[in-house]
């Protein structure tokens, strides 16, 4: 059964840090959760000036890079109910084997910190080992410093992998599969699939096509840039499973 983030809160203690985590390649490994004051980086931090963007105020960085024999990578952050209104922006990305040069982002969002507190918990499916995700995080909107201290001393970030069996899927083929992924399309080299899917790494289906005659080219033009799971299914019904990246 999945952990949740919830159950880790606990009252924090008052305490500085010095700006860390300023840049991407500077981001601090976490693989678990974090302890009081690693947020108070962001008292001190600059804006990183990393596009995409969220917002355009200061930010700072988390990583985690996955195990060995981890599928399932859980992000995310929780807010202890605290009376102060806020928001908190946060930016996630993926580095496909820790390669920053093909950073891609993944999701863009934020949360609202209110009288019960706040948190998101973002899971993604069918991950690569040593692949790095990174987790941005802005400062919260519109707090003077005597207001945005209580507000980093009472958050949590969580970033781990685990194995998730629920989520294994029979691909004892998939080394034979071979596919060569142009920027608008697919081209299968072996002829033996009449279904396919593809899905975003949150698990969203966005393409799926069945058909009578065996798939040679897969239309992915309507894709924007990014890494998705490519679903094949041949005649004998057995799934094959492959990530790739849409440029």
């Amino acid at each position: 059964m999945k952990k949740t983030i919830l159950v880790y809160l606990f009252v924090f203690s008052v305490s500085l840090a010095l700006a860390q985590g300023d840049t991407v390649s500077e981001a601090e490994e976490l693989d678990g959760f974090s302890v009081s004051g690693d947020l108070l980086g962001l008292q001190t931090a600059n804006n990183s000036g990393l596009m995409p963007a969220c917002a355009n105020i200061e930010d700072i960085f988390f990583k985690h890079t996955v195990s060995s024999g981890d599928n399932s990578v859980t992000i995310g952050m929780v807010t202890a109910g605290i009376s102060i209104l806020t928001d908190f922006n946060y930016q996630i990305f993926v580095a496909p084997g820790g390669n920053l040069g093909m950073l891609t982002e993944i999701s863009c969002d934020s949360y609202t910190v209110l009288l019960a507190g706040g948190n998101f918990e973002y899971v993604i499916s069918d991950v690569n080992e040593n692949d790095v995700y990174y987790l941005r995080i802005f400062e919260p909107e519109g707090l003077i410093s005597a207001l945005l201290i209580p507000v980093l001393n009472a958050t949590v970030v969580e970033m781990t992998s685990e194995f998730d069996p629920s989520l294994s899927v029979n691909d004892s083929q998939s080394e034979e599969v071979k596919i060569v992924v142009r920027q608008n399309e697919i081209s299968l080299l072996n002829d033996d699939f009449l279904d396919y899917s593809i899905f975003s790494l949150d698990g969203k289906k966005l393409m799926q096509n069945s058909q009578l005659e065996k798939i040679e080219v897969i239309d992915i033009q309507h894709l924007q840039k990014g890494i998705y799971i490519l679903l094949l299914q041949d005649e004998k019904k057995q799934m094959n499973s492959i990530k790739f990246l849409k440029t």
